[in-house]
């Protein structure tokens, strides 16, 4: 009987336990992108690590629409490929209205040539209603090897929603 009880109370516990423990990494999929102000098949998916502090947005090749479909069965037989890996580290984190807006910036133009930063807008949680819950993200990468500048803006929302 004492074995009986035990096993419950650790179940009880550990069912408990797991429930409190808040989400250290953040994953949300933006399945329109924009690069440089022109509308593109790329599928977003950005990542918020809190434990790492770093935020990474990684751009998908989604010519078959595999992201935006609900079952995942694609329309052809082309996978989506990874075209652009970001992250830099998450610098801060603020909140207005039940909106959070998470910011990070990598600078290695003397190493490798490149900066980059990351906008992360999340108003999911939203309290007041002058917008409709969504996910921006803004991301732009300077690259000296490459040639210039290249605007990425993701969003969970067509971009002529007026919410965003």
């Amino acid at each position: 009987m004492k074995v009986l009880v035990f096993i419950l109370a650790f179940l009880v516990t550990f069912s408990t336990f797991g429930s409190e423990l808040p989400t250290m990494v953040h994953s949300q999929t933006l399945t329109h992108v924009v690069v440089n102000g022109a509308p593109s098949d790329l599928v977003g998916i950005v990542e918020l690590d809190f434990t790492a502090r770093a935020i990474t947005l990684r751009l998908y090749q989604d010519r078959c629409g595999y992201f935006s479909l609900d079952n995942h069965l694609a329309r052809c037989m082309l996978m989506p490929t990874l075209e652009q890996e970001i992250i830099v580290p998450l610098r801060t984190r603020t909140s207005i209205c039940g909106s959070a807006f998470y910011a990070g910036s990598l600078e290695n133009v003397l190493v490798e040539g490149f900066s980059a930063s990351i906008l992360v807008k999340d108003h999911t949680r939203r309290t007041c209603a002058d917008m409709k819950p969504a996910v921006e993200v803004i991301a732009v990468v300077d690259s000296i090897t490459e040639g210039g500048r290249t605007v990425y803006r993701a969003s969970t929302q067509s971009f002529e929603a007026d919410s965003l």
